[in-house]
C-alpha cells in the first residue's frame, strides 16, 4: 500500500520538469515512521530505545550545517548547480528568476547555459527571447522567437505566438505582427485581446497613409483623407496637423480651411 501512494509523485517527476528530480527532506514522514515503529510489538531493552532516539536527535542536529542553502532561491540553486553541473532545467530557473528580477543581462548568461546542455527545449529559447526583448533587441529576440516555435509543444507554441506579436508591434513591425495575429485567430482567437487588434490595426493604417503620402508629398487630398482617418479615430491633434498642411498646398480650398478650424476646435479643452 505504501508502494502505491509512493510511486505515483515519484513517475509524474520523472516525466515532467525535463527529468529534473527535487530533494526532499524526510523530517516530517519520519514522524509517519515513528508512529509506525511504535505500534510494533517489539520489546525493546529501554536502554536501547534511549540511544537510539539520542543517537536520531543528534543526527538530525548535525543538518543544520544545510541551513546555509536554504537562506534564498539563488543559495538552493547554485548547491544544486553545483551537485548536477549538467540541470538544464537548473539553469533554466536559475534564469526564470533573474530574469523576474530584471537582471535580463545574468538572466540570458543562465539560458545560454541552459541551451548549451540541451538545446531542443523551446521553453529556454522562449524565456531568452523575453529577456532580449526587454533590453530592446530585436534581432536576437525575434531570433529566439522563431527558434522557440520550431521546439516547443503546441501548447506553448500559442504563447510564443502572442508574445512574438507584441514584441514585434514594439519594434515597429506592425505588418509582421499582424501575420502573427491572424495566425492566433485562426487556432485559438479568445487569446486575441480586441483592443491590441484594434490599435494594431489603426498602426497597419497609418503606415499605409505614410507610404502613399511619402509618394505624393504635394498631394492635398491625400492630408486631407489621412487628416479625415485621424479625426474617426480621435487622433485630433495628427489630423490638426494634416488639414494645416492641407490648407497650406492648397491655400484656397475653403474645405480645408473649414476642416482646420473645427479640428483647432476640438483641441480646446471644454
Amino acid at each position: 500500500m505504501f508502494l502505491m501512494f509512493l510511486m505515483p509523485p515519484v513517475i509524474y517527476i520523472a516525466m515532467n520538469n525535463d527529468g529534473a528530480y527535487y530533494e526532499h527532506r524526510l523530517y516530517t514522514p519520519m514522524i509517519g515512521v515513528i508512529l509506525f515503529f511504535s505500534q510494533l510489538r517489539i520489546v525493546l531493552r529501554p536502554t536501547l530505545v534511549k540511544f537510539a532516539f539520542a543517537g536520531t536527535i543528534i543526527l538530525m542536529f548535525f543538518t543544520y550545517k544545510r541551513m546555509d542553502v536554504y537562506r534564498n532561491k539563488f543559495s538552493f540553486l547554485d548547491d544544486a548547480i553545483r551537485s548536477d553541473p549538467e540541470s538544464y532545467f537548473l539553469y533554466l530557473r536559475r534564469g526564470q528568476i533573474l530574469d523576474s528580477q530584471g537582471d535580463y543581462e545574468r538572466a540570458i548568461e543562465a539560458f545560454n547555459v541552459a541551451l548549451k546542455i540541451s538545446p531542443h527545449y523551446g521553453q529556454a529559447y522562449f524565456n531568452r527571447a523575453n529577456a532580449y526583448f526587454s533590453l530592446g533587441n530585436k534581432p536576437r529576440a525575434i531570433d529566439d522567437y522563431g527558434k522557440a516555435l520550431i521546439c516547443s509543444k503546441p501548447s506553448l507554441k500559442q504563447k510564443i505566438l502572442m508574445q512574438r506579436c507584441i514584441a514585434l508591434d514594439v519594434f515597429n513591425e506592425p505588418e509582421l505582427a499582424m501575420k502573427d495575429l491572424e495566425t492566433l485567430k485562426l487556432c485559438c482567437g479568445p487569446l486575441v485581446d480586441e483592443n491590441f487588434e484594434r490599435a494594431l490595426r489603426n498602426k497597419l493604417e497609418i503606415e499605409r497613409w505614410r507610404g502613399i503620402i511619402g509618394e505624393q508629398p504635394g498631394n492635398a487630398e491625400l492630408y486631407l483623407m489621412r487628416g479625415m482617418f485621424f479625426m474617426e479615430k480621435h487622433v485630433t491633434k495628427e489630423a490638426l496637423a494634416d488639414f494645416k498642411k492641407a490648407t497650406e498646398i492648397d491655400p484656397h480650398n475653403m474645405q480645408y480651411r473649414e476642416l482646420f478650424k473645427r479640428a483647432s476646435i476640438d483641441l480646446v479643452p471644454h
